[in-house]
């Protein structure tokens, strides 16, 4: 695809350009997933503890309960785990967990790693030995599978620690693991979150999971408030119209946040005649919450949708470079020109609304202020991978090789690229 100037080789130099600034501040390279298409960009993301500053209501409860079992009883060591459905908040209330006090004040160790659906043992160890020791990531890239496993145990050899595998699908994922977490009778922990039940009792049959249990409606109302008013109150003119919101939400964090994204976009006055558009079915008719996002897809500006659904081409999961994505979207012809602003203006313009929706979610910030890296939800990738297939945007030929290919897109192409 040409540049704004008709110029390719100009674009191509450019995102080139843009890699090399941002290699140094790089720890993670999907090192077995490199894809190879027509134009391969390779988009590493960091290894650092997510912005643990997300809106927890109702589990105070489940959160000291965590804490007591993380750092209480047995010195044996044992694994906790968060089970239930998606949307339910389970990495919200790890995150939590993890960012206490009294967490850091008791292990001499505390790591978090991310599994997800697609992963290998070199990128998940790669993932806990960069928290542990970030000053030598440059090293542990340089390390083979056998070398890290070995550093790793060596790392955690008869240190109290605590390691947040979040987003375990399958028991795959923890039997590649579990040999390099030693066993001192010290105490250590896994925190672990699942949506499978029978996982967690796969790993410990006698270490009972904690089932994660749907928000009520006064906690969703609650929730609701908070992301719409922050600390002010609810207007009694929209008093009936929240709860309304909240009550057909049924309980599913991700819902109500979905929502709150749909309603701090809309002028309040029409509050009441979307909110009579919504019913229990478009929440929570199935677990993905898939209508919900459907509903907040269908509520974007026409210009927003491809850049929502560009992010489907980025790994489940992963921290996604606020940088890269903007040239990334002016490359591809999505950001608009306003007169008086930079196309990298209106593209920054363009993350803000989709943040200010609840769509994409800032990950790390910048030293010096502004967002450096954001994520978005594993159901809203599964939305935007699935849309954009149904679109004719996006085609995943296997769970192993995520291509964006030359296709249709409202009467334009998109270039062939593969981001990992």
């Amino acid at each position: 695809m040409e540049d704004a100037t008709g110029n390719k080789d100009g674009r191509d130099i450019e995102l080139l350009k843009i890699e090399a600034e941002e290699i140094y501040d790089s720890i993670k390279y999907g090192s077995e997933t490199q894809r190879v298409t027509k134009t391969a960009i390779h988009m590493p993301s960091q290894i650092v503890a997510p912005i643990f500053n997300e809106a927890l209501v109702g589990l105070n409860d489940e959160v000291e309960s965590i804490i007591d079992r993380l750092t209480r009883g047995s010195n044996q060591f044992d694994v906790v785990a968060i089970v239930g459905m998606a949307g339910l908040g389970k990495t919200t209330l790890a995150k939590n967990v993890y960012s206490d006090p009294s967490i850091k004040f008791h292990f001499h160790i505390y790591a978090w790693c991310t599994v997800s659906q697609v992963y290998s043992k070199h990128n998940l160890l790669l993932q806990i030995l960069c928290v542990i020791d970030s000053r030598s990531s440059d090293q542990y890239h340089k390390m083979n599978e056998d070398d890290l496993d070995a550093k790793l145990y060596q790392q955690l050899k008869g240190k109290r620690y605590v390691i947040v595998l979040d987003d375990v699908w399958d028991i795959e994922g923890w039997n590649l693991l579990k040999h390099s977490l030693p066993d001192d009778c010290n105490g250590s922990r896994v925190l672990l979150t699942s949506r499978f039940h029978n996982l967690s009792l796969e790993i410990r049959p006698d270490s009972k999971p904690l089932h994660l249990r749907p928000l009520t409606n006064k906690e969703s109302l609650e929730l609701l408030q908070k992301k719409l008013f922050a600390k002010e109150d609810c207007p009694p003119t929209l008093s009936e119209v929240v709860l309304h919101v909240a009550k057909c939400c049924k309980g599913l964090p991700l819902a109500v946040v979905l929502v709150a994204g749909i309603l701090a976009t809309t002028q309040q006055d029409c509050w009441e005649e979307v909110t009579r558009r919504l019913s229990s079915t478009i929440f929570v008719e199935n677990e993905h919450c898939m209508k919900t996002l459907e509903y907040s897809y269908n509520y974007l500006p026409d210009y927003l949708k491809p850049c929502l659904l560009y992010l489907g081409a980025f790994q489940e999961d992963r921290d996604i470079s606020i940088r890269k994505l903007s040239r990334l979207w002016i490359s591809e012809g999505f950001v608009q020109k306003i007169e008086g602003k930079s196309l990298e203006d209106v593209a920054d313009n363009y993350l803000m609304d989709l943040i200010g929706r609840s769509l994409v979610m800032p990950a790390h910030r910048r030293s010096l202020g502004g967002i450096k890296v954001c994520r978005i939800h594993d159901l809203v990738h599964e939305f935007c991978v699935t849309k954009a297939k149904e679109k004719n945007f996006i085609r995943i030929l296997n769970v192993d090789d995520l291509d964006a290919f030359t296709g249709p897109s409202a009467g334009r192409k998109l270039t062939q690229i593969s981001i990992v």
